[in-house]
């Protein structure tokens, strides 16, 4: 970690608080992007949740069907 320079002059001083003011603009900034990723993927979630319960819905006698279907078809489509 860097050392912290002891500030001498007012210049020095002007520019600290220039720095700490734009870096804590940029935290504020990157704050807002975090909450906005989160609220994205906490529905997403929730989607992925709801997507689930459909597919555990769905009668295992389609899925078998479809599953010797494709089946079908691979095999026609390699002759």
């Amino acid at each position: 970690m860097p050392r912290k320079k002891a500030i001498h002059t007012t210049g020095e001083a002007l520019e600290f608080k220039q720095e700490l003011e734009a870096k804590q603009e940029e935290l504020k900034r990157l704050q807002e992007v975090d909450k906005k990723i989160r609220q994205r993927l906490k529905v997403a979630r929730r989607k992925g949740r709801e997507l689930e319960d459909e597919v555990k819905t769905i009668p295992a006698s389609i899925v078998v069907r479809a599953e010797s279907k494709t089946l079908e078809l691979i095999r026609s489509s390699k002759k």
